[in-house]
């Protein structure tokens, strides 16, 4: 396993759920594997495919998870950002809810 685990990534990224999970879900992996557990065994105890585990295990920190495509870009509804991040604080989760408010709203979803 890298050494590198618990070190400030050199870039520092936004805080998130997706990050979270990120982080946890490669937490988990290396302490398993650290365990000399085998990547199917690792795979079958979180719920991953065995690939998964594997591009986890070689990453040297998670946010060599992160591909940089979907950093730094714009997105149709980040106008409607503020909208959904109240929303869901309000602890509506239901997309359909929220799709049929954002096109109330004059998003344009397709």
């Amino acid at each position: 396993m890298p050494a590198s685990i618990g070190q400030e990534p050199s870039e520092p990224y936004p805080a998130g759920s997706f990050l979270d999970r990120l982080r946890d879900t490669y937490a988990a992996v290396c302490a398993q594997v650290e365990q000399g557990l085998s990547p199917r065994e690792v795979a079958h105890r979180l719920g991953l495919g065995r690939t998964t585990v594997r591009k986890y295990a070689r990453a040297a920190n998670p946010e060599a998870m992160l591909h940089g495509q979907w950093l730094d870009q714009t997105s149709k509804l980040d106008r409607y950002r503020p909208y959904l991040e109240q929303r869901i604080a309000e602890g509506c989760t239901n997309l359909p809810t929220l799709h049929r408010e954002l096109q109330e709203r004059g998003a344009c979803c397709a």
